[in-house]
């Protein structure tokens, strides 16, 4: 993985970040949310054909989580924990098409489109 100077440097500051870079390298988009050009918040999302999405939600490298859901907004994944373990279990998920790939539903509620809902409890 290449990076750029100024990623290198936040690697180099904050080790678990090379997890996020390599999702990034891996097709995922992110954005940050906070106040003030400060990111409190990285969500970061993939999609892939068929309608599948998988969600990432990090708040600090000790609350994270992430889940993937079928094009009817059924839940089939989910972690939670910290940064290096769920974006780890992410990095070893199987595309939606490829053996070993989750795929039976275990939740479906239109009102679980807050992923935090499926994992947080709230």
């Amino acid at each position: 993985m290449t990076l750029s100077e100024p990623v290198r440097q936040i690697v180099d500051d904050f080790p678990e970040v090379r997890y996020v870079v390599a999702l990034r390298d891996r097709g995922w988009r992110f954005v940050g949310i906070g106040p003030d050009e400060v990111a409190q918040v990285l969500i970061g999302t993939r999609t892939w054909q068929g309608g599948w999405t998988d969600h990432f939600y990090l708040r600090s490298d000790t609350e994270c989580w992430a889940a993937r859901t079928a094009a009817d907004d059924g839940l089939v994944w989910k972690q939670s924990g910290g940064l290096v373990a769920v974006a780890s279990a992410l990095l070893e998920l199987p595309a939606p098409d490829q053996p070993g790939a989750p795929t039976l539903v275990l939740a479906r509620d239109p009102s679980l489109r807050a992923p935090g809902r499926w994992l947080l409890g709230t």
